[in-house]
């Protein structure tokens, strides 16, 4: 019996040993890694002028080209956005995704239920600009439309 207690008491000495290596081997990795999120999504904070360049093509066709303007407001959790041309203003969820790097927003409407998300890939992150681009398709009785959005943003 103190042959099996002495065992024991070995087993928790070496699994607490292992277990004190392995979370000071991991905290500081850990550590950076959240740092490294944070800063790079802080990047995203502010209040920005948006330039929204929109195509829709059908094979390989032009169909429609526009440009909207836009004022976004980039929060910890909720992006507001301002459509200039009818004063239409939605407030999105938003999330960023470091590795591809993309941003994605959420609108919910009333009662939580998903109504629109987004996904935009970041092409370009610098202090004052960034640029972000939506792309999907959809089909019709026409046939297949790639609809592609290139957001350029401007710090204010």
């Amino acid at each position: 019996m103190m042959l099996l207690q002495k065992k024991l008491s070995n087993i928790k000495y070496v699994i607490l040993l292992f277990s004190s290596i392995l979370m000071v081997s991991c905290s500081d990795s850990e550590i950076d890694l959240v740092e490294e999120f944070k800063m790079e999504r802080e990047r995203f904070l502010g209040s920005w002028e948006v330039i929204g360049h929109t195509t829709h093509t059908r094979n390989d066709t032009l169909i429609i080209e526009f440009d909207r303007e836009m004022l976004v407001d980039i929060s910890m959790s909720i992006m507001t956005i301002e459509n200039l041309s009818n004063g239409q203003v939605v407030e999105y969820n938003w999330y960023y995704q470091i590795e591809p790097e993309q941003i994605v927003r959420i609108q919910n409407t009333q009662g939580g239920i998903l109504s629109n998300s987004y996904i935009h890939s970041v092409l370009k992150v610098e202090e004052d600009e960034m640029i972000w681009l939506y792309e999907y398709k959809f089909e019709n009785d026409h046939g297949i439309t790639n609809v592609s959005s290139e957001w350029t943003l401007s710090k204010i």
